[in-house]
């Protein structure tokens, strides 16, 4: 995927594309890594501030460095950042709250 972002990062249309496609991607990876300490705290009433650390977290951990190394900057980066942690978010949820 990276040489692809190489080789058409810089065309307009396919090149937002790929990067937006890469990030949810690693946000996907990232969820397979991710580790929850309290997992009864999911289900209680503070979840949804619970889950948004976890997943700033793991968007600071694995993502955040990708972003610089495929050129996603600025008010981009802050539109890839929303989106990645919504992926994480849901996937916890589905994680965990299915299980």
């Amino acid at each position: 995927m990276k040489l692809l972002i190489t080789l058409f990062g810089w065309v307009p249309f396919i090149g937002k594309i790929l990067k937006f496609t890469y990030v949810a991607n690693c946000a996907r990876e990232a969820l397979s890594k991710a580790k929850v300490d309290d997992p009864d705290r999911i289900k209680s009433e503070t979840a949804g501030e619970y889950l948004d650390e976890i997943a700033n977290d793991i968007y600071d951990e694995h993502i955040s460095g990708e972003l610089a190394s495929i050129g996603i900057n600025g008010i981009l980066a802050n539109t890839v950042k929303s989106k990645a942690i919504d992926i994480i978010v849901k996937g916890l949820k589905k994680k965990y709250l299915n299980s």
